[in-house]
C-alpha cells in the first residue's frame, strides 16, 4: 500500500547568502511522510522541510529524511496582490496557503501523484492538483528555485485522500469548513449588514425623491394613457427607466462578483448591492406614483377641479 501524508504549520527561516532560497530554521512540526510498496517491499520514509524556493509559477520545498534521503516537492502557485496570504522568510505558513487553494480551484482528493527517484533523491510534483494563490513575492527570492523531476518509480501512482493533507485546522478538502467557518460567518454577517444598510439608505434616498416629486408636482401633466404625453413626462419616465436598468445591471454584477470570487468583496459587493437596492426602490415608487397620480383620466382631473 502506498500513501502520502504531510503538514506544514507556521515555519520561519532566513534567506541564504545568494538570496535564492529561504533556509528553514524552525520547521514548527512540519513533516512529509511517504510510504510506497514495490512487490513485497514496503518503504517508509519520514522527511523534515529544510528550505523553500520559488520559480515564477512554482513553490519548491526541500526536505531531508530517513537514511539521508532527500525529497523535493513542487506546488504550482498563482501570484497575485489580491491573494489572502503570502510568504516571507520569517513567516512561512504553507498550510494556510494550501487551504486558500482548496477553497478555490485546487483539489487533492481523487488525484494521483507519481514518485520520482534518483539514488537517494526523491521528487513529487503536486502541479496536477491546481494552483495555490499567493501574494506577489519579494523579487529577491521569487525566482531562485529549480525543480528537476526524477524518472525512476514514475510507474507508481499514489492516490491522494482526505488524510493526505494534515493541518492544525483542516484535513484536505473534507475539512475546509473547519478553517473557513469563522471567516464565512464573518462574511455572511458583513453581507447581512450591507443589505440592512442598503435598505436603510435606500429609503432615505427614496424619501428625498418623494419630497422632490411632491415639491415639483405641477411640472407633471395628467394624461389618460400610460405613454400619453411622453414629451411632458420625459424627465420622469427617463428616471425610472434608468433606475430599472441600473438596478438590474447592479444585481447581475453583484451575483457575478459573488460567484466568481473576484474583486475586493468588501468594497465591490457593498457598492453594487447598495446601488441595486436603492435603484430598485426608486423604480418601484416612481412606477407606482405614475400609475396612481400621473395617469389619472383627464376628465376626473377636470371634474375635481370644478367648484362645487
Amino acid at each position: 500500500m502506498s500513501s502520502i501524508q504531510f503538514s506544514y504549520p507556521q515555519m520561519s527561516g532566513a534567506l541564504t547568502p545568494d538570496n535564492k532560497k529561504i533556509q528553514i530554521v524552525n520547521s514548527g512540526g512540519s513533516y512529509f511522510d511517504l510510504i510506497y510498496t514495490i512487490g513485497q517491499t514496503t518503504t517508509v520514509l519520514h522527511f523534515i522541510p529544510t528550505a523553500l524556493s520559488f520559480t515564477n509559477d512554482s513553490m519548491i520545498i526541500d526536505h531531508t529524511g530517513t537514511g539521508g534521503n532527500t525529497l523535493k516537492i513542487r506546488f504550482k502557485i498563482g501570484q497575485s496582490d489580491k491573494a489572502k496570504h503570502g510568504i516571507t522568510p520569517s513567516d512561512m505558513y504553507i498550510n494556510q496557503l494550501i487551504g486558500d487553494g482548496l477553497e478555490k480551484d485546487m483539489k487533492m482528493i481523487d488525484k494521483k501523484i507519481k514518485i520520482g527517484l534518483d539514488s537517494s533523491k526523491y521528487t513529487i510534483d503536486f502541479a496536477s492538483c491546481g494552483k495555490i494563490p499567493i501574494i506577489t513575492l519579494d523579487k529577491t527570492y521569487s525566482s531562485g528555485g529549480a525543480y528537476t523531476e526524477m524518472t525512476q518509480l514514475q510507474s507508481i501512482e499514489i492516490p491522494l485522500t482526505s488524510n493526505t493533507f494534515i493541518t492544525d485546522e483542516i484535513v484536505c478538502n473534507e475539512g475546509i469548513n473547519n478553517s473557513t467557518d469563522a471567516a464565512t460567518k464573518t462574511y455572511e454577517a458583513k453581507v447581512a449588514g450591507n443589505v440592512g444598510l442598503s435598505f436603510g439608505l435606500g429609503f432615505l434616498v427614496l424619501t428625498a425623491v418623494v419630497l422632490g416629486i411632491t415639491i415639483w408636482k405641477p411640472m407633471f401633466n395628467t394624461k389618460t394613457e400610460w405613454f400619453d404625453g411622453w414629451d411632458e413626462h420625459r424627465g420622469y419616465n427617463s428616471i425610472f427607466v434608468i433606475a430599472f436598468l441600473l438596478s438590474f445591471s447592479c444585481f447581475m454584477g453583484y451575483g457575478g462578483v459573488l460567484t466568481s470570487g473576484s474583486g475586493d468583496k468588501t468594497v465591490d459587493l457593498t457598492g453594487l448591492l447598495w446601488t441595486a437596492i436603492v435603484s430598485f426602490l426608486i423604480f418601484v415608487f416612481m412606477v407606482g406614483y405614475k400609475m396612481a397620480v400621473l395617469t389619472k383620466p383627464a376628465a376626473a382631473v377636470v371634474a375635481a377641479a370644478q367648484p362645487p
